[in-house]
């Protein structure tokens, strides 16, 4: 059961990178391999998704891969999904970029 778990949080979290990654202003720093996805994000985008109610963190800077950084306006989230994510969750959070991008 916990592997079927798994491979569903991993899914979500690869389709939620394919997402991201052509969405304007947003550069994904390491590959998803797992169900975490890191996002560099503008700050506005990220006050937009935090009004629609996503829920998520920013994460430590310091830890960006060499020759990648965060700039001004911008900022360093890490989202994750887990068994209980539902594709319609990571479809709504996608269409929501899109639309701040639009």
């Amino acid at each position: 059961h916990w592997l079927q778990n798994a491979r569903h949080a991993n899914a979500l979290a690869r389709d939620l990178a394919a997402g991201l990654g052509p969405v304007a202003g947003v550069r994904l720093p390491w590959a998803t391999q797992a169900n975490e996805v890191f996002a560099i994000i503008p700050q506005a985008l990220d006050k937009a998704l935090k009004a629609a109610g996503a829920v998520y963190h920013t994460w430590f800077t310091g830890s960006l891969p060499d020759g990648e950084r965060v700039g001004s306006g911008e900022t360093l989230i890490r989202l994750v999904t887990s068994f209980a994510t539902r594709p319609e969750d990571v479809a709504e959070f996608i269409a929501i970029t899109r639309a701040y991008n639009a």
